[in-house]
């Protein structure tokens, strides 16, 4: 296997493997959340935040993180490549831009729980990273003799 190829495998499992950790640590910050609410058993703040509609954008949104790291495993070309890069960014951006809301406009002041936000921000940061390179090395030739099926065995 030549070296295009061992780097392009190694990052595809890498964003693989990326999209998995994310998920967990959405998941795992909504258990907490709902951990916390059963220790003080109260689930009021729920019905404001995340509500039905956020519930329901959460529900999207593991179901997106869940599906991304199998379609990684399953595409390639070019155009997916850099979808995956425009996925990661929005993400990004996404949480960012929530987890700002909720310190700015909710006044929630930093603490223990934020690990689990800037641990996601950092998995996500990574995953950008590791996807523009994959995407960048997709127009890059390998050689025949790299590819198995197509090598010409001796006779």
């Amino acid at each position: 296997m030549n070296d295009t190829k061992q780097v392009q495998d190694e990052l595809r499992r890498s964003i693989t493997v990326g999209w998995i950790n994310a998920l967990q640590l959405v998941v795992i910050m909504f258990l907490v959340s709902v951990v916390r609410a059963a220790i003080a058993n109260d689930f009021k703040p729920f019905g404001r935040d995340p509500g039905n509609l956020g519930l329901d954008i959460m529900i999207v949104i593991f179901a997106i993180y869940a599906l991304i790291p199998v379609a990684v495993r399953m595409f390639d070309g070019l155009i997916f490549r850099w979808t995956m890069v425009g996925a990661a960014v929005f993400f990004f951006l996404m949480f960012i831009a929530h987890q700002l809301t909720h310190m700015v406009v909710d006044k929630m002041p930093l603490n223990i729980y934020h690990v689990l936000d800037f641990s996601h921000h950092a998995v996500l940061l990574w995953l950008i990273v590791c996807s523009v390179r994959w995407a960048r090395m997709a127009d890059r030739p390998m050689s025949v003799a790299a590819a198995p099926e197509l090598a010409v065995s001796p006779k």
